[in-house]
């Protein structure tokens, strides 16, 4: 039997109905028919025309993400020049298997998204801000992005603006998706590709498809009882292949560059390689020498050179696999024009595994018998250069110690593995209608949860890492002092002062997994009420409409939870660079909020419309901040071609639960130490300032540089007040003709009283100087560093960079946009897209007589990912008669410089950087992207991202080039780090 389509509908309707009742103990389900006239926008919730907002909205439709071909939203999102980029599947030392938007560059937690116009969960205990990988990109009918504060719509964190993503709902049939993405890529880096010959390493061959990410998506839905309700559902799966660092040319080395060599880039590494470093001190200073390593004889031993870094990139993920599920439901049934019942049902699992490379001994401070049998003659000569005591004589079982401090790689176990896995369960209930003609009310409880797990595999113990170098004698042979005494008879010998003296037991002995877990959960209950006031006579003499008002009440509780294993409370898992504890929060806030829309002229002359927004809410939150946030705009219509618009906004962000009660704790950072390494280099800091940070006078010029660029920050919650903004946007709307709209408006955001740290670069700079306070946060390890001890250790070296309240961020530009259609008559139509962003400035003021403009650039110490100064992507799209449309886009991300090469004394800092890192160039990519509608029920899609296979701009990740976001010699979430990407789909509706 051949069903028709709209037996199918019915079918799936019914069905979807069924389904939709069960879920919610029998209840049905509503939703009113769509108004063509008057919708409720994003950015107020007072229905109203589409063309009547007062703040500029960039709006991407569901055709714009397959031109894209993009299966991950915030890929997607990332290429619209008001996102700056943030924690992507690019990102993997550091990652924290979410995907979060970033709108201005003011930071995610200053960033609101929503579903359907209601605020997402938190996306992790890690990470507060919402985790867009819940969202399924085949799914989304269109995205808004409304910058500018709307806080006083939507509540606390909409500081920069607000995400606002559609789903596709009132389906009717069945619609299935199967794509497919891969990058095709040529090495072509002729200096990449001398630095690894130079090095040894093999050059990756050129690569037809690689990075490969097949999906598949299913849509179903129907109406039901007479079309007085419809339910619609769906189901993806996605799958993301690895791919590791040693797959291109230009990332298959970490890079290192010298500060008096302007083009070569050569091989750098972690200092932590293989074979062992072991650094003993000095009989004459007490400080630590530059270390000896084994020597390619048994027992022999040699200098530690500048050669002997380890190359950590060929087992770095540069894009991480993954598995992605999601389903849900929509639904609604409407009972009367009164009552209108709706709901909606998700669930995603999504998991990642953020590999990188070997754990090790980071510097591990150990004490050393000179009874160990480990140890060769030339050993102990070393680690006890000033000679045994008179009375001492080997084998006498009198030990006699020396302190080491051990760098070595455990590449017999192999890279490291964090396996990530968030699942999420979100659910909407709700009743909407007409109290009257006038008035109308929507009433919704929400309630999401996110479950968090973390297993941390192929790590190693601090703790037995030190039994199993501390080895005596007996006549089995050499065995663990531990062993011997009974207190860990697991304890298996680690010789790393012979290459190969590693056995496969003591590889297992001293591997250590870490576990974490955690939820969030978030309800909110929420009511409004919105009604046209008009029909009481209230309304402006020059206008025809009357007052339109939005009022309503929220009321929001999030928890948070965190459980960590011994291990990673104790800080004992070596590759980790700082304890995971655990704890608990919670937080609630009441709001009580109102909007009015007051349309001021109509249809007068050079006044064919202005129209006056006010908005208003008034927040409790448990932690006893009451902060009041409100706006207004302006929109006039002068004529039919010109519309001018302004808005002001003051928008909060009260501090979040991580914000307020993360545990303190110290963790790695990429601040440098210029008090550390070579003191004889030109512009050295001074004896007297580096004693300021508490360098001694025998310590200065002997304190160990880090040459990862790593080092210690106590980190950790406290007690802040909330921060403020004050968000501007002015505007002008153009359509001079019917096809052409044209669109340019300035924003002025700037947030005071930040919640946020003092960055440990102005501390150190500070403390340089002379700052007291500053100085007060610098605290020194026994040898002088800020990173050569475990976290776990007592004297431990950091900086302090606890939260507080430290000043303000300020941002100014401008956005730009056009859309020109162009008839062709029989050949089709012509549609011309513009939407770019000219950055003006991005400051940063961390405390009082300290201000940096990002605007421009990038950095490890102040700036992060690159803030380009200009960005746009420029669209020509063509609708040809023969069922192709084809799509042309340019996109362009201007230059960046390093911060170092501000003229901004409070910027750009102290420390060498080589002529080659000066800046990162300019990138134009160009994408190219077809559909075909094969029939009314097929239609296939493709194209070519990046069609030049244009390489990334690349630096020096080795050192204090690239903030902790860049991965693979290069920053992934902003450039095309992976060569051309070709995505091929099949869409199939029934």
């Amino acid at each position: 039997m051949i069903l028709k389509k709209k037996q199918i509908a019915v079918f799936v309707g019914h069905a979807c109905a069924a389904i939709s009742m069960v879920a919610s103990s029998g209840s049905a389900f509503a939703q009113a028919a769509p108004n063509t006239e008057r919708i409720t926008v994003t950015g107020s919730r007072i229905p109203q025309p589409q063309t009547d907002n007062v703040s500029p909205v960039t709006v991407l439709s569901s055709e714009d993400i397959k031109t894209d071909g993009f299966k991950n939203v915030d890929e997607l999102l990332n290429q619209l020049p008001q996102v700056f980029a943030d924690q992507t599947n690019k990102t993997s030392n550091g990652a924290t298997g979410t995907a979060n938007l970033n709108l201005r560059g003011l930071g995610t937690d200053r960033t609101l998204t929503l579903i359907n116009g209601r605020r997402m969960p938190p996306g992790s205990p890690r990470n507060f801000a919402a985790d867009v990988t819940q969202i399924p990109a085949g799914l989304v009918e269109r995205v808004d992005v409304l910058t500018g504060g709307a806080s006083a719509v939507y509540g606390a964190d909409a500081v920069a603006g607000v995400v606002n993503f559609i789903m596709k709902q009132n389906f009717e049939g069945v619609q299935v998706d199967i794509g497919q993405t891969f990058y095709n890529h040529r090495q072509h880096d002729d200096e990449a590709q001398f630095a690894l010959r130079e090095r040894g390493i093999t050059i990756p061959g050129n690569a037809d498809s690689d990075g490969k990410s097949s999906d598949v998506s299913i849509l179903f839905g129907g109406n039901f009882a007479n079309n007085k309700g419809n339910a619609t559902g769906y189901f993806t799966y996605k799958h993301d292949e690895e791919l590791r660092q040693d797959a291109r040319d230009y990332s298959a080395c970490a890079y290192f560059t010298s500060d008096t060599d302007a083009t070569p880039v050569y091989c750098g590494g972690s200092g932590t390689a293989f074979p062992a470093r072991v650094r003993g001190l000095s009989a004459a200073t007490g400080a630590l020498t530059g270390g000896q390593m084994p020597g390619a004889t048994p027992g022999t031993i040699r200098p530690r050179t500048a050669a002997d870094v380890f190359n950590f990139a060929p087992d770095n993920f540069y894009q991480r696999p993954g598995d992605t599920h999601t389903f849900g439901l929509f639904a609604h049934y409407d009972f009367s024009e009164k009552a209108k019942a709706y709901s909606e049902l998700a669930f995603h699992n999504y998991h990642t595994n953020a590999q990188i490379a070997a754990s090790g001994a980071f510097g591990s401070n150990v004490q050393l018998s000179d009874e160990n049998p480990l140890l060769s003659t030339a050993w102990k000569d070393y680690l006890f250069p000033g000679g045994l005591s008179a009375t001492k004589i080997d084998g006498d079982g009198i030990d006699q110690f020396a302190t080491a401090v051990i760098n070595r790689r455990n590449i017999e176990g192999g890279p490291r593995g964090d396996n990530l896995e968030h699942t999420s369960f979100r659910s909407v209930f709700g009743l909407k209608g007409d109290l009257n003609k006038d008035w109308k009310y929507d009433v919704s409880v929400q309630y999401a949860k996110i479950k968090y797990t973390e297993n941390y595999v192929n790590d190693v113990s601090a703790t037995r890492i030190a039994r199993a170098l501390d080895v005596v004698s007996t006549a089995n042979g050499p065995a663990c002092r531990t062993a011997v005494s009974g207190a860990d008879t697991s304890c298996v010998p680690w010789d790393i002062f012979n290459i190969g003296g590693v056995t496969p037991a003591a590889v297992k002995y001293i591997s250590a997994p870490g576990f974490e877990t955690g939820e969030t959960t978030q309800k909110i209950y929420s009511a409004t009420f919105s009604g046209d006031l008009g029909a009481y006579g209230i309304k402006m003499p020059l206008a025809k409409r009357g007052v339109s008002t939005a009022v309503g009440a929220e009321y929001r509780k999030e928890t948070l939870g965190v459980d960590t294993d011994f291990a990673y409370q104790q800080a004992d898992l070596f590759g980790q660079g700082a304890p995971k504890l655990p704890y608990q929060a919670s937080m609630n806030v009441t709001d009580i909020f109102g909007e009015l829309r007051i349309p001021l002229i109509e249809d007068r002359e050079f006044a064919k419309s202005m129209n006056l927004s006010l908005s208003y809410r008034s927040s409790d939150f448990s932690d006893g901040n009451n902060p009041d946030t409100y706006g207004l705009g302006l929109d006039w219509t002068p004529v039919k071609a010109v519309k001018l618009r302004g808005s002001y906004q003051r928008s909060v962000r009260a501090p979040n639960l991580i914000d307020a009660f993360q545990p303190q704790q110290v963790q790695l950072d990429t601040y440098t130490d210029p008090c550390a390494g070579d003191m004889t280099v030109p512009g050295s800091p001074t004896p007297a300032q580096c004693a300021n940070t508490g360098v001694t006078a025998v310590q200065y010029g002997n304190v160990s540089d880090n040459p990862a660029g790593q080092y210690n920050a106590k980190v950790g919650g406290a007690k802040t007040q909330p921060e403020s903004a004050d968000s501007y946007t002015f505007g002008i709307v153009l359509q001079p003709m019917q096809n052409l709209t044209a669109t340019i408006d300035y924003f002025d955001i700037k947030v005071n009283k930040l919640i946020s740290t003092i960055p440990a670069a102005i501390s150190m700079s500070d403390c340089l100087a002379g700052v007291a306070a500053a100085c007060a946060r610098i605290k020194r390890d026994p040898f002088g560093s800020l990173y050569i001890l475990g976290p776990n250790d007592p004297a431990v070296g950091f900086i302090e960079t606890l939260n507080t309240n430290i000043g303000f961020l300020h941002t100014t530009g401008y956005d730009i946009g056009a859309n020109y259609n162009y008839r062709l008559g029989a050949m089709g139509n012509l549609n011309f897209t513009l939407n770019g962003t000219a950055l003006k400035t991005l400051v940063t003021s961390p405390q009082t007589g300290v201000e940096y403009d990002c605007a421009g650039y990038h950095g490890n110490a102040f700036c992060g990912t690159p803030n380009p100064k200009w960005r746009h992507k420029f669209r020509t799209s063509w609708s040809t008669p023969w069922n192709v449309d084809l799509a042309l886009t340019w996109r362009h991300i201007s230059k960046v410089e390093h911060e170092a090469r501000s003229s901004d004394a409070d910027l750009n800092g102290t420390y060498p950087l080589s002529p080659r890192d000066f800046e990162l160039a300019a990138r134009d990519y160009f994408d190219l992207a077809a559909a075909y509608r094969l029939n009314d029920t097929f239609t296939l899609y493709g194209g070519i991202n990046n069609l030049m296979d244009k390489d990334p701009p690349t630096g020096d990740s080795t050192s204090s080039s690239f903030s902790s976001f860049a991965n693979g010699n290069t920053y992934p979430q902003v450039y095309d780090s992976l060569g051309r990407f070709v995505h091929l789909s099949i869409s199939a509706k029934f």
